[in-house]
Formats: C-alpha cells, structure tokens, sequence
C-alpha cells in the first residue's frame, strides 16, 4: 500500500513479466488533472518510470507501470544497518540520473515534481534511476500549494501566499544527498 494508493503486483503469463497496478481513488488531495496529462504524454526517458497503460473510472484512476523492487530508501537503510557508507562514485551515478530525470521533467513539459524522496527514487537490477510517484507534480510554474513530504520539502513552501518553482525539486535533491 502506498500513501495515496493501493499498489498490486500483476504477472502476465503470457510474457512471464511483472507489473505494477497502482489504484488510487479519486478525491482532492491527489492532483487529477496533472497526473492524467502526465500519463498521457506519456513520458519516455531512461530514468522515468515507464506507464503501460492509464484507465479512469467515476471513482478510480489505475496506472499500469513497469516493476522495480528496489528503492533509495531501502538501499539507503541497508547500508546504514550494516554501518556503511554508498561509494561517492556511486552516489555521483545516482545523483545525475536523478539530475537527467529531473532535467527532462521540467525542459520537456515545466513539470514540478514537488516530491523527490528516497522513497519515489526506484533502482532497477542495472542500478538505473527510475522517478516514480507524479500525484504531486504540477505544470503551473508559479503555484502557492503546500505539499510534498516535510522532510524535503523547501522553506519557499512555507510562506504564505508565495509562489515557487521548479528550484524546490532541486531543494528535495540536496537534501536527499545530504
């Protein structure tokens, strides 16, 4: 179970592949409008998670998407509980994979992911970045909205009827890196 959907694991027979079925139901707090053009454009970039199919029902949205098992935040406590440290080369891998994704985000569509966290940073088994969870984005380039989650959430946010940009996904970043 995801924050604000029910995530299933789905196997194809046929093609003996695994996907993901995520269903989320609709109400306010999910951005409907931002996720349904995100799905329809229809990303394409090596380091977005990949949507095979989007269907939108009276009460339900179920986005179909690849399988990746693996996220930052579970490699991230791995090391930490065997009391080691991800190799700066390593690091500077995932940190421009997760730069190129951004990058493409923004320069493609003015897309403000406005939740970049360790949990919606997947790892596929060839240590590639996949940018996964789009229920926050937004295309306005200056919206006042508060979200995301408060660990990585940029002191812009906080101010009262203060307009932000794509700079507080660059925020979330350094403190993910941190």
């Amino acid at each position: 179970k995801g924050t604000n959907a029910v995530i299933y694991l789905i196997k194809n027979k046929e093609k003996n592949t695994l996907s993901v079925l995520k269903v989320h139901k609709k109400r306010e707090k999910i951005n409907i409008k931002y996720l349904s053009d995100i799905i329809h454009k229809q990303l394409d970039h090596q380091n977005i998670i990949k949507i095979h199919d989007y269907i939108e029902s009276e009460n339900y949205i179920l986005i179909l998407m690849e399988y990746i098992d693996n996220d930052l935040f579970n490699i991230i406590q791995e090391f930490h509980v065997n009391d080691i440290y991800i190799s700066e080369f390593r690091a500077s891998i995932y940190i421009e994979q997760i730069v190129n994704g951004m990058k493409y985000l923004y320069d493609t569509f003015k897309l403000i992911h406005r939740d970049i966290k360790p949990e919606n940073i997947l790892i596929d088994i060839d240590d590639n970045i996949k940018i996964i969870d789009f229920e926050y984005s937004t295309t306005n380039q200056h919206p006042y909205d508060i979200c995301g989650t408060l660990d990585y959430i940029a002191p812009e946010l906080y101010k009262k009827n203060n307009p932000y940009d794509y700079k507080i996904d660059i925020w979330s970043l350094g403190v993910l890196v941190y």
